[in-house]
């Protein structure tokens, strides 16, 4: 049998063995501990792996209310690595607690396999202990947003993949973070929202999985159901109060799917083939968008022009228009505008000379218009 030198002594040779049952006999304070490894260090190298997990069962720890075996930790807290007390009170079985850390040599226990404790092995620890229980589950992730800064990208991965079940508290019970809003929606009163008192950041909410907007795709297949009731008002100003949270594949839907009433209708029709409500518009027949509050500057107006709502009628749709006095109407208007956008494009020296140009032309519409109605 392998004989090492005496334990902290110059002594004579003895076992692993007599070593490891002289230790396991005689528990000692987390102060003397200290010795004990640094002797246990300065073998490591000549020792088996049998032999190194036989003695490091056998050192055993005694603080108080328990005696504890050196071979059962992989971790030890260090308070600067994860500030937090909840942490700190609420360590896995397998981790020395800072009191008892304090007095070790942390190079020496990571020579012998006691490793930092880290957010991710943390929190893989304590999500399955606490499901189930909303008070807990809050208080985990009010001490992960207290630790995220001192984690690393790697870390991060994994413990979004960690919260990715029900352990967000809500007005509607313990839910997943992709369930869960971070505020109420005020046109979806029944979405389950986390718990206000948790006072968590928006932002960092979002980073974790959760919502804060509804999924565009959701709005839209309820309004094709016709599952939500909204009026054009209602859906307008949703997006408008969330336009920041729309992706581009959200705006083309809206750009192309039927999801507006127009005037004097029921059946929805797209953006682009409405004009806004205007008085003069109406009163020639174009079919205009139905809206209670109406401003050409409103943000809403600014929603609806970015998915094709219209202001103004082609020149082709005055021309077929049934009524005589449109372009009569119309074309000093149109001959302002036009030459307006051409000058933003081609120099303000253009606009006099294409003004009347326009003006000119349009003129020459009406007069054809007048004897094709005739």
């Amino acid at each position: 049998m392998t004989k090492i030198g005496g334990c902290c002594s110059s002594g004579p040779q003895v076992t692993v063995q007599e070593i490891s049952d002289d230790l396991a006999a005689s528990p000692i304070p987390p102060s003397l501990c200290g010795k004990v490894l640094d002797w246990l260090c300065s073998k490591w190298d000549i020792l088996d792996q049998v032999q190194r997990a036989t003695l490091l069962t056998a050192i055993k720890l005694d603080v108080g209310e328990s005696v504890l075996s050196i071979g059962d930790f992989n971790w030890f807290y260090d308070s600067g690595d994860l500030p937090d007390p909840f942490i700190a009170s609420n360590l896995p079985r397998s981790c020395f607690s800072e009191n008892i850390s304090k007095h070790l040599d942390t190079s020496r226990l990571a020579k012998i396999g006691i490793r930092p404790l880290n957010a991710e092995s943390w929190v893989s620890y304590i999500i399955p202990l606490t499901l189930g229980d909303a008070v807990m589950c809050g208080k985990v992730l009010k001490s992960i947003y207290r630790i995220w800064d001192y984690t690393g990208n790697r870390s991060r991965a994994v413990i979004y993949q960690k919260l990715q079940v029900a352990c967000v508290p809500t007005n509607k019970g313990l839910q997943k973070p992709e369930s869960t809003y971070t505020q109420e929606i005020k046109l979806f009163p029944d979405l389950p929202v986390i718990d206000q008192n948790l006072d968590l950041p928006t932002k960092w909410l979002s980073v974790i999985g959760m919502r804060v907007s509804v999924d565009m795709k959701y709005v839209l297949e309820a309004l094709i159901s016709h599952s939500l009731e909204w009026t054009n008002d209602d859906l307008l100003q949703y997006l408008h109060e969330n336009a920041y949270a729309l992706k581009k594949i959200d705006w083309k839907t809206l750009s192309e799917g039927q999801f507006f009433l127009p005037d004097n209708s029921n059946t929805r029709l797209r953006a682009r083939d409405l004009f806004s409500p205007d008085n003069d518009l109406k009163s020639l027949g174009l079919p205009t968008i139905k809206l209670e509050r109406f401003s050409f500057y409103s943000p809403e107006m600014k929603v609806l022009k970015c998915i094709g709502l219209r202001t103004f009628p082609k020149v082709s749709e005055l021309f077929n228009d049934a009524n005589i006095g449109l372009i009569d109407f119309y074309y000093p208007i149109y001959a302002h505008e036009l030459a307006h956008n051409l000058a933003a494009s081609h120099g303000a020296k253009h606009t006099f000379y294409m003004g009347a140009y326009i003006q000119s032309t349009l003129k020459n519409i009406s007069s054809v218009q007048q004897a094709y109605l005739n």
